[in-house]
């Protein structure tokens, strides 16, 4: 994985396609949309991904209509992951970018905002887990804080600094971690524990008396 940021950090500018937007668009585009074992499959996935350095996430508008995608017709089970994700993303930087782009997608790109924030805050259990959570980053990489109160969510805005160490960062965020290995593990198991049982219908001396397996029985004369 190291190799393969380097080779990324090595050819485009920061703000270009990374291994975060390749570790979103796997979730986006596979595991959001994730209806079977509940809520427990969800809370495996978001506590995987919850450990992506998403402050160095910059979305483009495809995927920002994806965020807003998920929030409005997704599980409701991706909602939380999603606003944890959205409180991470560095909006300074993105809203200076969008600045200088052409109107209609410095139009699109406030459209998608806007109606994403209003999804985030529009049930509490969005934001629960980040609530009362004020955001510590590195200072090598980060120089304002926000937090987030009980009543609303909050835009943050984050001035950050080169980011030197995205490797490191990385590394240290799945060190000793395969994370699609875990999760589709846990998922099979889940699978297996809802997938219907073949029940025994054998009497002891009699037979299948009904059911899968019956066969009928004639007389000896």
């Amino acid at each position: 994985m190291e190799q393969l940021h380097l080779l990324y950090g090595a050819y485009f500018p920061p703000g270009s396609e990374n291994l975060i937007t390749l570790f979103w668009r796997y979730y986006a585009e596979k595991l959001a949309s994730f209806t079977r074992g509940g809520s427990h499959v969800h809370q495996i996935i978001e506590s995987r991904f919850i450990n992506i350095p998403w402050h160095l996430f910059w979305p483009s508008l495809y995927d920002l209509a994806l965020m807003d995608k998920i929030m409005i017709n997704g599980a409701p089970e991706s909602a939380p992951l999603i606003t944890q994700i959205v409180v991470r993303i560095p909006w300074l930087h993105l809203i200076q970018y969008q600045v200088q782009q052409p109107l209609d997608a410095y139009r699109v790109f406030y459209s998608l905002l806007f109606s994403l924030l209003a999804s985030c805050i529009s049930r509490p259990s969005n934001y629960a887990k980040i609530a009362h959570l004020t955001l510590h980053i590195d200072s090598r990489t980060c120089e304002s804080k926000s937090v987030i109160d009980n009543s609303t969510l909050t835009l943050l805005v984050f001035d950050f600094k080169q980011a030197k160490d995205q490797e490191e960062i990385i590394a240290k965020a799945f060190e000793d971690v395969d994370v699609i290995g875990d999760f589709e593990a846990e998922k099979e198991a889940v699978e297996a524990a809802e997938n219907p049982k073949d029940i025994d219908l054998t009497l002891h001396g009699w037979g299948s008396w009904t059911g899968p397996g019956i066969t009928d029985k004639k007389k000896d004369r």
